[in-house]
């Protein structure tokens, strides 16, 4: 929000603004925090997304290397079909792809930005938190 007096951008108002010490009208504090649990809601539900396609991209992982490519290189081999097991690779690495990279595993989900291999719980480009 914006301070009616010294038009500052203030983004934890209190009861005065920071920069002049204008009083802010309880009506606007009121539509602030509304407006900020709105925005923390849909930022909860944003979190809760991201966290699913990053299990679903680690459960891929899991699969196709305790499921997927010995199961398709026993089936090919045995039977003289040496394409299977690079069918098996290849569907395991597009599922790791889409559910990792295309889906949301290693993007932000509120800037959409790379985060490569960032350990915090916030991006590093929005500053949003993404992690809990």
């Amino acid at each position: 929000m914006r301070c009616e007096n010294c038009k500052k951008f203030i983004t934890n108002p209190l009861l005065k603004c920071p920069y002049c010490g204008t009083d802010i009208p309880e009506e606007a504090l009121a539509s602030f925090r509304k407006e900020a649990s709105e925005i923390e809601a849909q930022d909860a539900i944003i979190r809760k997304t991201w966290k699913k396609y990053f299990r679903l991209s680690l459960l891929s992982i899991a699969v196709g290397i305790l499921v997927i490519l010995p199961l398709t290189l026993y089936v090919g081999l045995k039977n003289g079909l040496n394409w299977l097991p690079w069918l098996g690779l290849g569907l395991w690495v597009l599922s790791f792809v889409y559910f990792g990279f295309i889906k949301g595993g290693v993007r932000c989900p509120f800037c959409g930005a790379l985060l490569g291999n960032s350990g915090g719980k916030y991006c590093p480009h929005c500053k949003s938190q993404y992690r809990d």
